[in-house]
C-alpha cells in the first residue's frame, strides 16, 4: 500500500510540474495581405493577418491611416478608404508589428448631362462664338469633344469657338 501511495504521490508531481512548466507559444511573425492595394475614395477593403505559427489564438490590434476601420475579427479587418492618395494598414501582436501600404484614387465621377452656355441660335456670316460646355454633376470628369454637324454651313475649333 506505501508503494501504490507513493507512486500515486510521485505521478502527482510529475504531471503538477508539467503543467507549472508548460510555455505559451509565443508569436513569431505577423504578415498583412489586402484583397486590393489600389482602391477608389468610398470603396471597401479587407485587410488579412497572417499570423506564425498557425494556432496563436490571440487577437490582433489593427490600426488605419486614410481608411476607417469598418469591421474587425481576430484575423480580419474592413476597411473603408477615404482620400485621394495613399494609406496605411497596421497589425500588431504580441510585440510583432506588420503593415503594408495602399493607393486611394479619385472616385471617378459619371457625366449624366451636358450644358452648353452661350447657344446662339442665329449668326452672321463671318461671325464667330464660343461656345462653353458645363458638366452635371460638378467635378465629372470627361473629354469635351466638339464638332459640326455640317462643315459647309460652320466649323468649330477643339475648344468650341464657331
Amino acid at each position: 500500500m506505501k508503494r501504490v501511495l507513493s507512486a500515486i504521490v510521485i505521478l502527482m508531481a510529475v504531471f503538477l510540474i508539467g503543467c507549472t512548466n508548460e510555455e505559451t507559444e509565443k508569436v513569431k511573425s505577423v504578415e498583412v495581405t489586402l484583397s486590393s492595394n489600389t482602391a477608389e475614395e468610398g470603396d471597401i477593403i479587407t485587410a488579412t493577418a497572417i499570423v506564425l505559427p498557425e494556432g496563436i489564438t490571440q487577437g490582433v490590434a489593427w490600426n488605419a491611416v486614410n481608411a476607417e476601420i469598418q469591421y474587425v475579427s481576430s484575423r480580419v479587418a474592413v476597411l473603408k478608404v477615404l482620400n485621394k492618395g495613399t494609406g496605411i494598414v497596421t497589425a500588431d501582436i504580441d510585440e510583432k508589428h506588420a503593415e503594408v501600404g495602399f493607393k486611394v484614387n479619385a472616385k471617378k465621377i459619371t457625366m449624366q448631362a451636358i450644358n452648353i452656355e452661350n447657344s446662339v441660335s442665329i449668326m452672321e456670316i463671318g461671325q464667330s462664338v464660343t461656345f462653353s460646355a458645363v458638366l452635371m454633376p460638378a467635378g465629372a470628369d470627361e473629354a469635351i469633344t466638339w464638332t459640326s454637324a455640317d462643315k459647309s454651313v460652320a466649323e468649330v475649333t477643339t475648344t468650341g469657338v464657331v
